[in-house]
């Protein structure tokens, strides 16, 4: 909610009203250097990405020596420790950002306005096929999310085993397939995000008093896991591609959102199910034990 709000400030004061999407020749720019050579623009890439990891992690390693020196006062063993940590962290991170600028980003787009070019000169087949791409494609990278695997492993310690991970999963990637096929419906049809989300959180805050406390608190943690780094990066640019080669580029933005959105409903859903399950369970045992006594 914070980060919602301080954009929603940002846009207001800094954003001109009339300001229409233009097309997606800034998306993109530094992973497609077409006036460059390969070679050039492969060592681009690797040290655009190098700087955006020392921008990220040097600043928490600088106050890991602050802490250490004034506060914590670790054994050099310790310490050591913690700089190898910091080192594997930046070193993976490397890889990831580099991962998502050479493959994941323009994979997403170019699958995007392959797709999307169709829908504007043929519609009909063509959004069908784009539907079940993008809810394949949803599907799949939300399965692929670490923290989702995390929060499922959580769950099912916490539940005693009532919540398995393997529901957890089956749900969340059903509502991260809707969710994104309706990013697509948008982005191709244009209309405003908040016919969409008004409803739909709506509907997520009117099942929270018939739901108990642990699946209403398991569902907003749910939306935030789903909407993570490899949803971001493929899903992300992939509907943008969609919309760009709709004409509706900036029409596309607010996929995340939905993600984050349906885990809501569903999780509350499968909670709902689970309580009326077992309600109905502890109903036919009593009733089997009245006949019992009788």
């Amino acid at each position: 909610i914070g980060p919602l709000i301080a954009m929603l400030v940002l846009c207001a004061r800094a954003v001109p009203s009339h300001l229409h999407w233009t097309g997606g020749e800034a998306m993109c720019a530094r992973s497609v250097p077409s006036h460059l050579h390969w070679a050039a623009g492969v060592w681009e890439m690797v040290s655009g990405a190098a700087h955006d990891v020392a921008v990220s992690a040097l600043p928490l390693y600088g106050l890991a020596l602050v802490l250490q020196f004034f506060l914590i006062h670790m054994t050099r063993r310790q310490f050591l420790r913690v700089t190898v940590g910091f080192a594997e962290a930046a070193a993976g991170l490397f890889l990831f950002v580099l991962g998502v600028e050479c493959g994941f980003t323009e994979a997403g787009r170019q699958l995007g306005l392959f797709l999307g070019w169709r829908i504007a000169f043929g519609w009909g087949g063509w959004l069908s096929a784009t539907l079940g791409v993008a809810g394949v494609l949803g599907a799949a990278v939300v399965c692929a999310e670490p923290a989702v695997w995390v929060l499922g492993d959580q769950v099912e310690r916490v539940s005693g085993g009532m919540v398995r991970r393997r529901a957890l999963l089956v749900f969340l990637a059903a509502a991260t397939a809707i969710a994104v096929a309706l990013a697509v419906v948008r982005a191709a049809a244009g209309f405003s995000l908040a016919w969409l989300l008004v409803p739909g959180y709506l509907l997520a805050l009117g099942m929270m008093p018939f739901c108990s406390g642990m699946f209403t608190g398991m569902a907003f943690d749910s939306g935030g896991v789903a909407s993570g780094p490899l949803t971001t990066t493929l899903v992300l640019s992939f509907t943008l591609g969609v919309g760009e080669g709709c004409g509706r580029g900036g029409d596309a933005f607010g996929v995340i959102a939905l993600v984050a959105m349906m885990p809501l409903i569903a999780i509350q859903a499968m909670g709902l199910a689970i309580e009326a399950r077992r309600r109905g369970g502890r109903t036919g045992n009593g009733e089997q034990g009245t006949g019992n006594r009788e």
